[in-house]
């Protein structure tokens, strides 16, 4: 509105000595259209502290237009002073009120651009002052363009000119208000996206906790289950051992498969009892273990596989005591064993392939070190490797991994992943000596 006011107001004094009778509705136009730009003003610093009602913008629109009505009449009787008089008063009254609305705004938010909308409309303020004295001081009336006093010409162009730089802070506030807004929207966005993914991990560990719940549940079951088979074959062993020896029969295969059926019968029900307290969170019983035995008995268990295979397996072994769960230390082995044995027996290489099993004697610990040139783990798996239900197998369940870190930590122990140096995985087992040797 300002600008449009500035316009025609530049139409009108281009005219001629004919101004006050032909062309002068021009500055009717010019007047109410800056009257018009001060009104908007003044609703735009009352939205800054409350919405504009549409009664109040009605208002404006009413006011506007009798304001126009009774200029043009002004302008009909050729009272130019008086209608100068008239707009600078009103000017006067609407950037007071500005002024009042901004230092109200100002209090509470402390922006620069309504700063220099304060300092624009007091200017203005002062040059409608200005006019309002020199229409005052006229003397002689105005009936040409050209009677109109230089003074009052330059004051008005300065009133007018204030008037356009406020609208150009205005303009770049709601720029500055924009950007901030866009800079919320962001942070908004991204407490969003964040919250979002948050809520995603917690419904996956929800999800997991489920799953160990029924795996738990479903671990007892077996257990409970597997018990009742497994003393039933105590049972057979026992009586079939009793009728051996009532017929005097001494054959030392039979001996020997019979001895072999009862350590894996007892190794069966060790490792069902081992479930069942790990499951049911029962205090780990450990006791004093040589580590050269507990390796050497996973060994055996695996070696038959890697001959089949054809897979190379070094084994070097510091003896050692340590304080552990037996049956859940060989497990632990067994289960980086298996799962070396695994990825080998998939992969196609042209190189030999080979498992290293090597135990070493620290001074406080024990290492262990099983490592397979394979295929290795993924950068993406490895991070994840022993959470419960990851696994980098299409028929794996992953519960191997997290279940040997569950055992080893139930013993102060650490288990860990890297990839090895030219190719493959590594796991390291790290196990503190039995208490009294360390010391």
């Amino acid at each position: 509105m300002a600008i449009i006011g500035l316009t025609l107001f530049a139409i009108g004094t281009a005219t001629t000595a004919e101004a006050m009778k032909s062309n002068s509705i021009v500055f009717t136009f010019a007047n109410v259209f800056y009257l018009g730009s001060i009104a908007t003003q003044l609703l735009f610093c009352v939205s800054l502290r409350k919405p504009v009602s549409k009664k109040s913008i009605y208002l404006f629109i009413l006011g506007i237009v009798i304001f126009g009505i009774h200029f043009e009449y002004l302008r009909g009787s050729g009272n130019f002073v008086g209608r100068v008089l008239e707009v600078a008063s009103i000017i006067c009254i609407l950037l007071v009120m500005q002024l009042y609305q901004l230092q109200k705004v100002l209090r509470v938010q402390s922006s620069l651009q309504l700063k220099f909308l304060f300092i624009f409309t007091l200017l203005e303020l002062v040059t409608v002052i200005l006019r309002l004295v020199v229409s005052a001081l006229q003397v002689n009336p105005v009936l040409t363009i050209d009677s109109v006093p230089m003074s009052l010409m330059a004051v008005t162009w300065f009133n007018l000119s204030f008037n356009v730089l406020s609208y150009l802070t205005m303009l770049g506030f709601w720029s500055e208000r924009s950007a901030a807004k866009q800079v919320e929207a962001s942070i908004e966005n991204a407490r969003i996206s964040a919250l979002l993914d948050e809520r995603e991990r917690l419904i996956g560990s929800l999800l997991a906790a489920n799953k160990s719940v029924a795996t738990g549940a479903l671990s007892a079951s077996l257990a409970h289950e597997l018990n009742q088979p497994i003393g039933a074959s105590r049972i057979n062993l026992f009586t079939l051992r009793r009728m051996l020896t009532g017929r005097d029969i001494h054959d030392d295969a039979i001996e020997e498969i019979i001895s072999r059926i009862e350590l894996d019968n007892q190794r069966s029900g060790d490792i069902v009892a081992a479930l069942r307290s790990i499951f049911t969170q029962e205090g780990v019983i450990t006791s004093c273990i040589s580590t050269a035995e507990a390796l050497n008995s996973v060994v055996r268990l695996v070696q038959g596989e890697c001959i089949r295979l054809g897979i190379a397996l070094e084994v070097h072994i510091d003896d050692a005591l340590i304080n552990a769960n037996r049956v859940e230390l060989q497990q632990v082995f067994l289960n980086l064993l298996n799962n070396a044995i695994d990825a080998l027996k998939t992969n196609q290489q042209t190189e030999q392939k080979s498992i290293w099993l090597r135990c070493m004697k620290h001074s406080d610990s024990v290492q262990v070190l099983i490592s397979d040139n394979g295929p290795g783990i993924s950068e993406q798996l490895a991070p994840r490797i022993f959470d419960l239900f990851e696994t980098s197998k299409k028929a794996g369940m992953g519960l191997g991994l997290w279940l040997s870190q569950y055992c080893i930590q139930r013993i102060d122990g650490e288990i860990s992943y890297a990839p090895r140096v030219g190719g493959g995985s590594e796991f390291v087992v790290d196990i503190p000596l039995k208490r009294d040797i360390a010391q």
